[in-house]
């Protein structure tokens, strides 16, 4: 059965056969197409030109469009003044040069309200202030223009057409600024503000009772005011940022609380005392006891601003004696004075003088103190800066240092008198001198003879003394307290003294005399005062 089947197929060369006419026509057929009509052929030749000629036209003015707009686009940004409709912080800067654009921003307040500092105020009345501009917040006047200026005139052709085109659609504004701050320039400001803080708040809280207006001051936070840096450094950012020109800064690290005012009260709620003398003369002060409302204290303390003084109102019980009113006791009367020429004086006289003098002047005598003029002006020596000038010894005249301290021992002497101190120790000169009266002088030397006196008043007395080497003269004056008001004048009685074998005189006696009178100038008495025996020149 199989084998019928298979007999009965086809062979593959005998179908190959079968289809060779076949394969031969179609072959033929296609090496001979059928002639075509001539207009066909024609209307397709007329419509691929039509193609080309429009590609050609299209392309043309596809170039023609291009080349115009890189031509407009040139112009636009090789323009030499702002674009159309442009506007620069609201401020409308159209059409303008850069130097018109310059002068627009001015006359518009531009730069002066964009370029105001920062005042930054900080707690007590410390104020300091930042440069936005130079700390990079704000663009200057010159970046201003130039931004306006900018926009359309980047050089790239297209790109600036297209922002011309954009801008007489519609209206452009510029201004945005993206600030890069300079942190160095702030934080030196910032240090600065800091530091007058610092100086400002220094000092001390601590109270004082004021007598005149009868209050208890205190200054509000005084030597306990600090600042966060940090955080005002973050506050100060933030102001430039959002460009502020004002910022108030009351933030403080750990504020003080109130003053412990219950103990103050009881410190001060005392029994008064009157002031007194030391034995030294030293004034120790009064006592003052004073009260005052606690809650009134603390609520003027709450309502003050820092560093403001709070004067809170005191009860004053006061003494009667006051420590003012014993200094005021002391030294306040010029006792006596006396004043001295020295007009042909050489140079080292008159250092000499001005040396003595310079010893005594400040010094302080109390009740009962006896001053000695050699112990204070010391030896006359030259490595104690005196030097060789005239002098009287043992009746001559000869050269010897520290010539002419008897002429400032002198001078003391007649303060003296008028003071109407004790005279101690007292010798007149072998010659009478030329620039006092009879019997007003103090010879001195070392060492003796010496000057000495006693301060018989009740009160300190200082002795004040004054040099001119150009005028030529010495002022001795003695300052203390004077209780009576009485006053002392002077006059003398001479009488010669003779050789008792001669009968020759050779000098003369004087007898000094005080005359005493009391504050109206009545006589109360007279008193004799140190003899003094002046020889003559020979």
């Amino acid at each position: 059965m199989e084998k019928l089947e298979e007999n009965s197929r086809p062979s593959a060369k005998h179908t190959a056969r079968a289809d060779e006419p076949a394969r031969r026509r179609r072959t033929e057929e296609h090496s001979n197409p059928a002639p075509r009509r001539p207009g066909r052929r024609r209307r397709r030749r007329q419509l691929r030109r039509r193609l080309q000629t429009l590609v050609i036209v299209l392309v043309s003015l596809v170039l023609a469009l291009v080349c115009g707009a890189l031509y407009a686009g040139s112009c636009v940004s090789t323009g030499d003044k702002n674009l159309p409709n442009v506007y620069f912080d609201g401020i409308d800067v159209s059409g303008l040069t850069k130097a018109e654009t310059e002068t627009r921003l001015r006359e518009q307040g531009w730069e002066r309200e964009n370029t105001m500092p920062l005042t930054v105020q900080l707690p007590a009345g410390v104020v300091f202030a930042v440069d936005r501009l130079t700390a990079g917040a704000v663009m200057s006047l010159e970046e201003a223009v130039d931004t306006a200026f900018a926009y359309g005139h980047t050089g790239r052709w297209l790109a600036d057409l297209g922002s011309y085109l954009s801008a007489r659609v519609s209206s452009v504004n510029l201004g945005e600024f993206t600030a890069m701050l300079n942190e160095k320039y702030i934080a030196e400001q910032i240090d600065g503000g800091m530091k007058l803080f610092e100086a400002s708040t220094g000092g001390t809280d601590e109270y004082v009772v004021d007598k005149e207006y009868a209050t208890l001051n205190v200054v509000k936070g005084a030597g306990h005011l600090a600042l966060n840096r940090e955080q005002l450094t973050a506050a100060v950012l933030q102001a430039l940022l959002a460009g502020e020109s004002e910022l108030e800064y009351d933030t403080l690290e750990n504020p003080p609380q109130v003053p412990d005012f219950p103990t103050i009260l009881q410190t001060l709620d005392l029994e008064p005392q009157d002031a007194y003398f030391t034995e030294d003369w030293e004034v120790v002060d009064e006592v003052v006891g004073c009260r005052f409302d606690i809650q009134e204290a603390e609520q003027r303390w709450s309502q003050a601003n820092w560093m403001e003084t709070v004067r809170i109102p005191v009860e004053i019980r006061a003494p009667e004696v006051t420590g003012e009113s014993l200094r005021g006791q002391l030294f306040r009367d010029l006792l006596g004075t006396q004043t001295t020429y020295f007009p042909n004086s050489i140079q080292n006289r008159i250092s000499n003088i001005q040396l003595a003098a310079s010893k005594l002047d400040g010094i302080v005598l109390n009740p009962g103190d006896v001053f000695s003029y050699n112990e204070t002006v010391g030896e006359r020596t030259q490595e104690a800066g005196f030097l060789l000038a005239a002098a009287y010894s043992n009746g001559e005249v000869v050269e010897e240092l520290g010539g002419g301290v008897c002429q400032v021992s002198s001078t003391l002497y007649c303060a003296v008198l008028y003071s109407q101190l004790g005279i101690k120790s007292r010798d007149n000169h072998y010659f009478k001198v030329d620039y006092l009266d009879w019997g007003m002088d103090a010879t001195v030397s070392w060492p003796q003879p010496d000057f000495k006196f006693k301060n018989t008043r009740d009160y300190p007395v200082r002795i004040h003394t004054i040099v001119d080497p150009v005028e030529r003269y010495i002022t001795i004056e003695i300052w203390g307290t004077d209780t009576d008001g009485t006053h002392v004048e002077f006059y003398a009685d001479r009488y010669r003294v003779n050789d008792e074998t001669t009968g020759e005189q050779v000098g003369w006696n004087v007898y000094l005399y005080a005359k005493i009178f009391d504050a109206d100038g009545n006589l109360l008495r007279t008193e004799e005062r140190a003899p003094s025996t002046y020889f003559l020149h020979k």
